[in-house]
């Protein structure tokens, strides 16, 4: 090979490294710019979830308070709107890959998006089992008030608050 053919084939490869550039950079821009929308609707979703389940809370103390009942949804407040959150993220990152034109990651993530109505599933009974074990819990309270005195009480409440964030069950 002489000089000729060798500068010939670094242009070549020059010019074939800039057009996927020029080609990229509008995909990545309209990429860049499906993430900001994504992640501005994953923050509005996740503030109505957070707002929903707060309101879910208020309504749910108020049907309770007359059976002397208290249920606190404020840990899994917080939990489920950042799931939400974090599942909306996920689609469109995978709507950013498509459009950048990466298949690989592409087809990956959809084979993991196929498990997210397992997820969403499982989010919903922790839900239902943070409810069904506060209200339990509360009921258990009420029952032994009569048996002990107001002091305590007030430590079993704390023990039963440690066992609700997942230590154990202690009485």
């Amino acid at each position: 090979m002489n000089l000729q053919q060798l500068v010939d084939e670094f242009e070549g490869m020059i010019s074939v490294i800039w057009n996927f550039l020029i080609g990229l950079v509008p995909k990545l821009i309209m990429g860049l710019f499906i993430l900001l929308v994504g992640y501005l609707i994953a923050r509005i979703v996740q503030s109505i979830v957070s707002r929903f389940i707060g309101y879910l809370d208020r309504v749910i103390n108020r049907k309770l308070k007359s059976r002397l009942l208290q249920v606190n949804l404020s840990s899994s407040r917080t939990f489920i709107a950042k799931t939400f959150f974090w599942i909306i993220i996920f689609f469109f990152f995978a709507l950013f890959t498509e459009i950048i034109g990466l298949p690989v990651i592409t087809s990956w993530l959809a084979g993991l998006g196929e498990y997210l109505p397992n997820l969403l599933a499982g989010v919903v009974i922790i839900f239902f089992g943070m409810i069904c074990f506060s209200e339990s819990s509360s009921k258990s309270l009420m029952s032994m008030s009569s048996m002990l005195s107001i002091r305590s009480i007030s430590s079993m409440s704390s023990i039963l608050m440690i066992s609700s964030s997942g230590v154990s069950f202690i009485i």
